[in-house]
């Protein structure tokens, strides 16, 4: 949860059933098994770094509701500091 203010938090719940509905778990057992082992390490990380402005950028053309997008903001940074590895593998950097 995210304290946004006094009385306030920001819960976000991802029912399982939601997120694994459309993987196939075999083609991702295989993918991570072969394809992602093909890679070398310098590829992967050049290929999973995306700098923080261009997040907030498709952010802000992606959700039109500005209290949204600040509340999503505050979870960010949230994330950030709490050194929680919720974007993994993806990582977020500075510009």
């Amino acid at each position: 949860p995210l304290q946004i203010e006094d009385g306030l938090t920001l819960v976000m719940e991802i029912p399982e059933t939601r997120v694994t509905h459309h993987v196939d778990q075999s083609k991702l057992t295989k993918f991570s098994k072969d394809k992602y082992a093909i890679f070398h390490k310098d590829e992967l990380n050049l290929a999973t770094h995306v700098p923080s402005q261009d997040v907030f950028e498709h952010l802000a053309q992606s959700v039109p509701c500005v209290g949204c997008r600040k509340s999503i903001e505050r979870l960010y940074f949230h994330l950030q500091e709490s050194g929680q590895p919720a974007w993994e593998p993806i990582y977020i950097t500075k510009p």
